[in-house]
């Protein structure tokens, strides 16, 4: 039987080749995987990060809209992952929108704006 780590890295490994099959040119980044005490559910946080297949064309998807298409695809991930991990017990797989990324934009944004307005004097 594998352990927590090996199963959490075998989540995001999976996770991850499925999202990128089923959104081709979308940037989109499976940012970590948790995997419960017993194994039994696993979250896999999922990043949209913006790029030149985002500059405004009608074809790009938001971070919530993408999230909504991937969570349909969460049965294709655990069967996927069935087939990887050959076990008896394969955990459920839930996907969250990861926005540290955003938070950390807006800060990066904040802190930027409060420099400049120090420096105009």
């Amino acid at each position: 039987m594998r352990k927590r780590p090996q199963v959490a890295a075998s989540v995001h490994k999976t996770a991850a080749r499925v999202l990128q099959a089923e959104f081709p040119g979308q940037y989109v980044t499976v940012t970590g995987a948790d995997v419960s005490p017993d194994t039994s559910v696993a979250t896999v946080w999922v990043s949209v990060l913006p790029g030149p297949a985002q500059g405004g064309s009608p074809d790009a998807m938001e971070g919530e809209e993408l999230l909504a298409q991937a969570q349909s695809l969460e049965g294709k991930i655990h069967r996927a992952l069935a087939s990887d991990l050959q076990r008896r017990r394969v955990p459920e797989v839930t996907l969250k929108l990861d926005t540290s990324a955003r938070h950390a934009q807006a800060i990066e944004d904040t802190l930027r704006e409060t420099r400049g307005d120090e420096g105009v004097t």
